[in-house]
């Protein structure tokens, strides 16, 4: 850990000689395991800038994105710059991040894949969390064997992507305080979706039961999306936006299991708020689809809403 008096030398010492890499690296390093991340990102960049090849400089401001919450912005910086092809480390960090957006095979497959090549690197606590035991959390796994193959098959390593692969759940840093107006709106969801989950003993002794939607309306760009992404904040569950061409497929049934997905996605991860945008184009009046796909689809809207088959609570 260094000193404040010792990052003020070192913030001098880069300010002098702002070429050299070495130095601002590693006061970058330091920054992050004194847990600034926001200063170690300003510094990352800086030095990425002077040597865009260095992959620990990648991994470092991955790792800062990570820290802050921005886990796709730092899967992105990992998986486009010179830490692709990805050492041991940088896989570790790329399965944390896979893990906290929900993409569960993509966190298993990297977890086996750093463990394989650097046993050091095992860590029983996140093993658990992905769901791993045994000798995928042993530290002395042999890279060769056939039972790790099958445990990255199964992961999603190789073959066809996971269908859980194209929603992304979020963790929103945004509350309400950072919605400017709409009091009223603000309001209804506190009572309708905030305090039945934040206060769940007096609802029951109501029959109450949490959970439910709300349809939000305006023009584009008047803040809905904004709103739905700060009632995850103010809830503290993960956000899933969900647009229109993430249901919708050309197969006979296959938008009807995508939608199916996200809503299970959300089960698994409560409390969540899930948020469809542009949910007109998807709804319609089912007299009007007598003879068209598109009335199973909005039939199976309304039973996943429903929660007949599944627990919205």
């Amino acid at each position: 850990m260094v000193a404040g008096d010792a990052f003020d030398a070192l913030f001098e010492a880069v300010r002098v000689s702002p070429d050299n890499l070495p130095l601002r690296r590693h006061l970058a390093e330091s920054l992050l395991a004194a847990n600034r991340p926001g200063d170690a990102e300003r510094e990352y960049r800086a030095a990425l800038r002077l040597a865009p090849d260095d992959e620990r400089c990648a991994v470092g401001l991955a790792d800062a994105c990570f820290r802050q919450g921005r886990h796709h912005e730092g899967l992105v910086v990992l998986e486009s710059g010179p830490a692709a092809p990805a050492s041991p480390p940088a896989r570790l960090l790329a399965a944390r991040m896979h893990l906290a957006t929900g993409a569960l095979p993509q966190a298993r497959a990297g977890y086996l894949e750093a463990v394989a090549a650097q046993p050091e690197l095992a860590d029983g606590a996140l093993a658990g969390r992905l769901g791993l035991g045994g000798e995928a959390a042993d530290a002395g796994i042999d890279p060769d064997s056939a039972a790790l193959h099958e445990e990255l098959r199964m992961a999603g390593a190789w073959g066809a992507p996971s269908p859980e692969a194209g929603f992304l759940v979020e963790r929103s840093s945004v509350t309400f305080a950072d919605v400017g107006g709409m009091e009223a709106v603000k309001e209804d969801i506190r009572i309708k979706i905030l305090a039945p989950l934040q206060h769940p003993e007096l609802f029951e002794a109501f029959g109450k039961a949490a959970g439910g939607g709300i349809l939000m309306y305006g023009p584009p760009g008047c803040g809905k999306t904004h709103l739905a992404r700060a009632t995850a904040g103010e809830l503290g569950g993960p956000f899933l936006a969900v647009g229109l061409h993430e249901i919708l497929d050309m197969w006979i049934g296959q938008s009807e299991r995508n939608l199916h997905e996200v809503f299970e996605r959300a089960r698994r991860n409560r409390p969540s708020v899930l948020f469809f945008d542009e949910v007109d184009a998807l709804g319609a009046s089912r007299a009007d689809m007598q003879a068209s796909g598109g009335r199973h689809l909005i039939n199976q809207f309304l039973s996943e809403l429903d929660g007949v088959e599944g627990d919205n609570e």
